[in-house]
């Protein structure tokens, strides 16, 4: 028996071998991702943890700021308050320095008397900025040392007689004390007699003799230190 003739399209052929490679290709590449598409509700689960985790540090980092802010303002707030602090210790310890300058300063009085009827003896002291007080200068009115209290408060022009001199702050430095007889009778020796008060006491100076008319003597040098106390050069 004779077999039959068959036509083979080509093309028919190049359709189905296409659509098969297709078909392969795809459950090729199926098999290949199907456990990434097994694990994809991790990988979302992952990414929501992962997200919120941002968030969290986003959180932290926004709270983290706002604390050193708060730290930068706290930190502004002692530094002023330090500065103050300085401010007021300085301005203390300026006030102390000017309470132990006035602390320093002491009242000191000289006084001399002598006996001798007629003798007339003028008590001239000598302050550290060279400025002497004496009968014609007592600054009693305070217009000869207008800016010093001090002042010849009592002067006798006959004896028996007192001179009083005194001030009630004075600074640091030497004071001279010097005795000038202005007038004495004829043959006539006058002995004067100085002390001086001050916070911490008396203190009597040597005795002094005199004879001549408008003869001058040193009775003393009065230091009167820093601390304001005193010591007395004869």
């Amino acid at each position: 028996m004779r077999r039959p003739n068959r036509n083979i399209e080509i093309f028919s052929l190049s359709v189905l071998d296409l659509f098969a490679s297709a078909l392969g290709g795809f459950i090729i590449i199926a098999v290949i991702l199907f456990p990434y598409y097994l694990k994809d509700g991790e990988l979302k689960a992952e990414a929501e943890k992962l997200k919120k985790t941002i968030v969290d540090q986003d959180g932290k980092l926004l709270a983290a700021e706002r604390k050193r802010k708060d730290d930068e303002a706290e930190i502004g707030k002692a530094k002023a308050e330090l500065d103050d602090a300085k401010d007021k210790l300085d301005d203390a310890k300026e006030k102390l320095d000017k309470a132990r300058v006035e602390l320093a300063k002491t009242f000191l009085v000289i006084a001399i008397e002598w006996t001798v009827s007629g003798a007339d003896v003028d008590l001239h002291i000598t302050d550290p900025d060279g400025n002497e007080f004496d009968f014609a200068n007592h600054n009693r009115d305070r217009r000869r040392f207008a800016a010093i209290p001090a002042q010849l408060s009592y002067d006798s022009t006959s004896g028996p007689g007192v001179e009083i001199w005194q001030h009630p702050l004075a600074s640091p430095g030497r004071y001279k004390v010097e005795y000038v007889l202005y007038s004495v009778p004829s043959g006539t020796d006058v002995e004067v007699k100085g002390n001086m008060f001050e916070r911490n006491g008396r203190k009597e100076f040597e005795r002094r003799t005199m004879k001549r008319r408008n003869e001058r003597v040193v009775a003393a040098t009065i230091v009167v230190k820093d601390n304001g106390d005193l010591t007395v050069e004869d």
